[in-house]
């Protein structure tokens, strides 16, 4: 199994999720759309965890017997990938779970050409509904780098009554760490793309990601801008450049003359 496609896919998710503030400065009178920024949280969170839970226990899955899941979770091979199933309520890592994580490869793991599509059948984590796909692939490779590119498919999160769906195409580019493919902590990306969704109060927004570069060290985004538009509510732009290629967990978020320093 291309566990490397799994894990791009989930630099991807992070970084759609990334717009989870919590230190935004009351006093401002910026207003960055919140519920956009937290259906896209919500979304980021819910899915990360379903690549999680696939890529850590499906690749160990003909090592292990039933009796190292969780009662109610199973694990079931095919030519394909595997599908990982949770009957009602089934609990795991302090959440209940219902439902099916399909994973399907298609190609030669490492060769150009070779994807996993990731879709979510009737899946339910505390009461969100998950529906949709997102599907990575091995797109190009040359000698200064690979490039993969991510596509979520009408990814959906639900409940009370709330729906939040996003389509997104995102280009991935490895420009270091080629040579250890079972090590992220020496690996950087460059992350150019967008996508356009509903939030839950039915507004549709469109995000717009340039430059954004992400190290295996690192779990925040060093550089790059994240611009979001709204027909009903004023562009903004997230800017991740406060101390170059540096880690930390500081942003910009500028609206119009606005500007304020946040934290993820």
């Amino acid at each position: 199994m291309n566990k490397k496609l799994l894990t791009l896919s989930l630099i991807a998710i992070f970084t759609l999720g990334i717009f989870n503030f919590y230190s935004c400065d009351e006093n401002e009178t910026l207003d960055p759309d919140l519920e956009t920024i937290k259906a896209n949280a919500k979304g980021a969170y819910i899915v990360s965890d379903a690549f999680s839970v696939a890529c850590n226990n499906a690749n160990t899955a003909s090592s292990r017997g039933d009796s190292d899941y969780p009662d109610g979770m199973t694990i079931e091979n095919n030519p394909t990938g595997f599908v990982v199933t949770f009957k009602k309520d089934t609990e795991l890592n302090g959440t209940k779970r219902t439902g099916k994580i399909i994973v399907v490869q298609t190609g030669k793991t490492w060769k150009v050409g070779s994807a996993l599509t990731i879709t979510f059948k009737d899946y339910i984590i505390d009461g969100e509904t998950v529906s949709g796909s997102i599907t990575a692939k091995f797109s190009e490779t040359t000698q200064d780098y690979r490039l993969y590119k991510v596509a979520a498919v009408n990814l959906k999160t639900a409940a009370n009554g709330e729906e939040n769906v996003v389509n997104m195409t995102i280009d991935i580019k490895q420009t270091a760490g080629f040579d250890t493919p079972l090590t992220l902590s020496d690996d950087r990306y460059e992350i150019n793309g967008g996508g356009e969704g509903t939030n839950a109060d039915k507004e549709n927004y469109k995000v717009a990601y340039a430059g954004i570069v992400v190290k295996g060290d690192c779990q925040w985004p060093m550089v790059g801008t994240i611009a979001i538009t709204k027909d009903k509510t004023a562009p903004f732009t997230i800017d991740f450049d406060t101390d170059g290629e540096n880690c930390n967990n500081e942003a910009k978020v500028n609206q119009g003359l606005i500007s304020t320093t946040i934290k993820l």
